[in-house]
């Protein structure tokens, strides 16, 4: 006879099951970062460097698990990659981490990493593309927010940094929002994201086999029967398109 305990975690509705296994694979995936920010720390100096390009290469999932329902194993593992990579804003990271709450505190940490990461905006890019083809819709729909963000969705406005290092690319057309109905869209400017914000700088370091990829999840998203990633898709096409041109010339 099987324990009480294990009747009653398989009681219920198939959305409580559902529910109680994406609790489960939540913490074990929240104790697998926090063990990860433990090696981080106490690598010590032999493996500093190794150590160093393996939290790098952590960046853009730990940034996106910072919206899990349970952020605070990832908020730790983040600020412990920023000081082994010595940023620039280690200090407002920790008050954004610790104390910040809302869209005005996700995107200023957002701003903190790329610009901590100067001239590595191509590699967040391509790192985050994974991500449009996640089952987890979360995930799915931060990267999306990382990659182009509009300016009507609450999540998306712009920072409240202070003066940080300005490398947009132009001014932009207004464009209804890509998150809602277009009837429910204002024409609103986007907000960016890193798409646009450092446009410049993608086509300079972009290659042809990047850009192949960049539209080759922009094309599944085309035919994804999620409205919104379709209608982000629809929205960020001209970008990807102009984005292309300007690298297969050099």
């Amino acid at each position: 006879m099987a324990p009480a305990g294990h009747c009653h975690r398989w009681a219920g509705t198939e959305g409580e099951r559902r529910v109680a296994a994406g609790r489960e694979q939540e913490g074990v995936r929240g104790g697998a970062i926090f063990l990860y920010g433990d090696v981080i720390y106490s690598g010590g100096k032999k493996f500093r460097q190794a150590l160093k390009s393996h939290a790098f290469q952590a960046l853009v999932p730990l940034l996106f698990h910072l919206a899990d329902s349970c952020p605070e194993k990832a908020k730790l593992t983040f600020l412990r990659c920023a000081i082994l990579l010595k940023w620039e804003f280690r200090k407002e990271l920790f008050r954004k981490l610790a104390w910040g709450h809302g869209p005005g505190a996700e995107n200023d940490i957002f701003i903190y990493m790329v610009e901590s990461n100067f001239n590595s905006y191509h590699q967040f890019l391509m790192q985050a593309l994974v991500y449009l083809d996640s089952p987890n819709r979360r995930l799915k729909l931060t990267a999306m927010k990382f990659i182009g963000r509009c300016g009507h969705c609450p999540i998306h406005v712009k920072p409240q940094s202070g003066a940080l290092r300005s490398t947009g690319s132009a001014s932009w057309a207004p464009a209804p929002c890509p998150c809602l109905p277009p009837s429910a869209a204002p024409p609103l400017p986007p907000a960016g994201g890193i798409l646009q914000d450092y446009f410049s700088n993608l086509c300079f370091y972009l290659k042809k086999d990047d850009v192949k990829t960049l539209k080759k999840y922009f094309e599944t998203l085309r035919q994804d029967p999620d409205s919104m990633s379709r209608r982000f898709c629809k929205h960020f096409s001209k970008d990807v398109a102009e984005l292309s041109q300007y690298v297969m010339i050099f």
